[in-house]
């Protein structure tokens, strides 16, 4: 228990020499708290074990970048090696756009009152 409260102090150094934001910061420690003590328990590869602790965050690709990056920023500086496991890119979801109905539509185009501006639209 020792050891993972040093990675986390270690961690938060380095954060802060490297003046990173103070949401970065509470972002990066946040998910290397859950990360480090699932390192500890697991008796996988390192590689495996990335691999399984990012398939947990599968369905949140927007955070899933975060923590791949704090994984890699806690392998390269706090312990001084090369990240074993690599994701070269991670696919947002894509959203489809808001599609107006027809009554909408003519809501809008009845409120406008000016001539040029319902030409504009």
């Amino acid at each position: 228990m020792r050891k993972n409260e040093d990675y986390y102090r270690r961690t938060e150094e380095i954060l802060l020499l490297k003046n990173y934001s103070r949401n970065t910061r509470y972002n990066y420690l946040r998910i290397l708290k859950s990360f480090i003590p699932y390192m500890n328990k697991s008796v996988l590869l390192p590689e495996e074990k990335i691999r399984n602790f990012l398939l947990e965050f599968e369905n949140r690709p927007e955070q899933l970048k975060q923590v791949l990056c704090a994984v890699k920023f806690f392998y390269r500086y706090v312990l001084d090696k090369p990240c074993p496991f690599s994701l070269t890119k991670i696919r947002k979801k894509k959203r489809l756009p808001a599609v107006f109905t027809n009554e909408e539509i003519w809501k809008i185009l009845n409120t406008i009152k000016n001539k040029n501006h319902f030409l504009m639209i």
